[in-house]
């Protein structure tokens, strides 16, 4: 029988799919920073660079240009992910929220090298702490 603390995880997330065994989904709050994106390319943007379209365009172009960013952050997190597991830790789960997403790891890192940025911390890079957007 599953935890209450369990199901608790769940409340405000959409689960949409798996991609090799990381489940990914989206909270509540990525709704609106979709619409926002939406609205600005389409009421903003579009009209201004591309003049004298209809309305139907502009709105398509802009449902288009937000659900590929939107897919750009999943690989993005996809790609820690990755490097993540290349380095032994587990991630189950990816989740968009209205700051961009985020990597849920089963355990902390034992050191920097093996934290999902570990290779550009070998490397010596400046370390990406921001949130993708």
């Amino acid at each position: 029988m599953p935890s209450y603390a369990n199901a608790r995880k769940d409340v405000g997330k959409i689960n949409l799919f798996r991609v090799g065994g990381i489940r990914i989904s989206i909270d509540f709050s990525w709704f609106v920073i979709f619409v926002l994106i939406l609205w600005s390319l389409s009421v903003g943007y579009f009209p201004r660079e591309f003049p004298a379209q209809n309305a139907y365009s502009y709105w398509g172009a802009g449902i288009v240009a937000t659900l590929l960013f939107f897919l750009s952050v999943i690989f993005h997190e996809l790609a820690h992910s990755l490097i993540a597991i290349r380095s032994g830790l587990q991630i189950p789960e990816i989740t968009l929220f209205i700051f961009g997403g985020i990597s849920k790891l089963s355990e902390d890192a034992k050191d920097a090298a093996a934290a999902p940025h570990g290779a550009a911390k070998r490397r010596g890079s400046v370390e990406d702490t921001s949130p993708t957007l």
